[in-house]
């Protein structure tokens, strides 16, 4: 089985690591099932798997 992968962007004037209190979950672009990521602590490292189908994204924080 392949592993499948994506990547989403976090945009933000704060330094990593970044807090998301103003996201509840991310929805797997895969499979559509929405993964938990509220009050998640974010950095370039961070990811989240998708318990249904194992796709994976990664996030990446991008300053603006």
């Amino acid at each position: 089985m392949n592993e499948s992968h994506s990547v989403l962007e976090i945009k933000t004037v704060l330094n990593p690591p970044v807090k998301l209190n103003f996201v509840d979950y991310v929805e797997c672009p895969i499979c559509h099932i929405e993964i938990d990521i509220k009050d998640e602590i974010i950095d370039d490292k961070s990811f989240v798997r998708c318990n249904d189908c194992n796709h994976t994204i990664h996030f990446v924080v991008i300053n603006i």
